[in-house]
């Protein structure tokens, strides 16, 4: 999994970044992060996602991310289907599948 980030660090002590990523994944499919990252324990990402599928699937997500391996992620996702339809749903999905 390929990430590019756009990071910018508070004066502040250092203590947060606010990235914005760019993850190509296999099978077509890509992801936008806007991500707030705790420099100083360096676990968790809060991350609002878009994630365009090859199926003309549209999610919105607020992830929170486990950085410790990258393993994790709880969405709040709002899906946008070809037929304008549009769901609300807690999801946890796991990175290493990318669904």
């Amino acid at each position: 999994m390929y990430k590019e980030c756009l990071c910018t660090v508070s004066a502040a002590g250092d203590m947060y970044k606010e990235c914005v990523c760019a993850v190509s994944v296999a099978e077509d499919m890509y992801k936008e992060y806007v991500c707030t990252v705790s420099a100083a324990e360096d676990m968790y990402k809060e991350c609002l996602c878009a994630v365009s599928a090859a199926e003309d699937m549209y999610k919105e997500c607020l992830c929170t991310v486990s950085a410790a391996g990258d393993m994790y992620k709880e969405c709040l996702c709002a899906v946008s289907a070809a037929g304008d339809m549009f769901k609300e749903r807690l999801c946890a999905v796991s990175a290493a599948e990318d669904m």
